[in-house]
């Protein structure tokens, strides 16, 4: 019986044992895990140390998530502190955006716009259990002083670089892109836009950057610099307010309806003749210059000449559509003997000559005195052009 009892023991002592062993291989096994885990959470979700380079600097998930903004990017950005980052928004402070998305993407360097300032960005691909980039963005510091060294500081480059994007195209709206983006890159601006002189309204024509951030200038529906642009032109010459609220001998009648702070104007002239404005804008005062205008007198020539050709370009354009438009109508009452067909193709050529909507002939019915839409008719829908009719009395 002791023997039984002896070796019944020694089971349960050696069960006890293995079971220790099990718990501890198990818990020796879980440990690098763990320890692991917790290294990625950390290395993800902690903040890089403050760049001692003076550098903006963002973590960005591939898919779009923002994993990080340090301090100077957040006042880049117009990030409020503590706001979570939101690309989309981070999209509209950078120009053009279109570079800025592909930083986020994949590695590179481009020369970007960021809230007013000119930076250079290079973004890296971080290694880790998930894709990442790093964007760092160092700002660039412009003169127009021949004395300062170094290729960023040439005036040379400036006009150069300025000439050679805003002559890439005749496009008009390309060429007001390529002016309104350049500039964005040389002077902080938080209201910037360029006009054009429209000779048969008389009227200066206000056009701005699209505002979510792709790469168009759009027209705007009303300019913010109100009657600060009524005094450029009058006067034809730069205007420079760096305190618009204090009082300007020279300028008469400023009521303070627009909303920028400080102010930079320049008329855009060719041979003495006004073919649009540049103005540049800050809602806080004392924000812009002599060097800003320095800046920008020394672009300001190419950026008229630029607009006068895309102008020319467009007339001419005009023109010849106009041209081959009539000639194609004369074709049309020589070589079509089909009554349908000549209505379609008098509607398809007319059109062009004229900037409308709805345009189609009503033709007059002698027998029943009526003038009768004709089918086609562009911008009206076929059941209602069978209806469109009015009588015309006698006499």
């Amino acid at each position: 019986m002791l023997a039984g009892l002896d070796a019944g023991l020694a089971l349960v002592i050696s069960a006890v044992v293995l079971g220790v062993l099990v718990l501890a291989v198990i818990w020796l096994r879980q440990l690098p895990r763990n320890a692991s885990i917790a290294s990625e959470s950390t290395a993800t979700f902690s903040s890089p140390e403050p760049s001692p380079l003076n550098e903006a600097v963002l973590i960005v998930q591939v898919g779009g998530r923002v994993e990080y903004v340090n301090d100077m990017a957040r006042e880049w950005f117009g990030l409020r502190e503590g706001e979570q980052p939101d690309l989309e928004r981070l999209i509209r402070r950078a120009r053009p955006a279109e570079d800025f998305l592909n930083l986020c993407a994949r590695q590179g360097q481009k020369r970007l716009s960021v809230g007013g300032r000119l930076v250079d960005a290079t973004s890296y691909q971080v290694p880790g259990p998930y894709a990442l980039m790093l964007i760092s963005m160092r700002n660039v510091e412009l003169s127009t002083s021949f004395d300062q060294p170094g290729a960023d500081s040439s005036i040379l480059r400036i006009v150069s670089e300025f000439a050679k994007n805003v002559s890439a195209s005749l496009n008009l709206d390309d060429t007001l892109y390529a002016i309104l983006i350049n500039v964005s890159h040389l002077i902080p601006a938080d209201v910037l836009e360029v006009k054009v002189w429209d000779e048969t309204t008389q009227a200066l024509i206000p056009y701005t950057l699209e505002s979510s951030g792709s790469s168009r200038a759009v027209q705007a529906e009303h300019s913010q610099f109100g009657e600060l642009t009524s005094a450029l032109r009058d006067r034809q010459t730069s205007i420079l307010l760096p305190d618009t609220h204090a009082p300007d001998l020279t300028l008469s009648g400023l009521n303070g309806s627009s909303p920028v702070q400080s102010y930079l104007g320049v008329p855009l002239l060719v041979n003495q003749q006004l073919v649009g404005t540049l103005e540049i804008g800050h809602l806080s005062a004392g924000v812009l210059g002599q060097q800003d205008h320095d800046l920008v007198q020394l672009v300001a020539a190419q950026a008229a000449y630029s607009i006068r050709n895309a102008l020319a370009f467009a007339t001419e354009q005009n023109r010849a559509a106009e041209l081959n438009s009539l000639a194609s109508l004369a074709q049309v009452f020589s070589a079509s003997q089909d009554y349908t067909n000549l209505i379609q193709r008098l509607v398809e050529t007319i059109a062009p000559l004229f900037s409308v909507e709805i345009l189609g002939f009503l033709l007059y019915d002698e027998n029943k005195r009526t003038l009768e839409g004709q089918i086609p008719f562009q911008g009206l829908p076929r059941h209602i052009v069978e209806v469109y009719r009015t009588t015309i009395q006698p006499d």
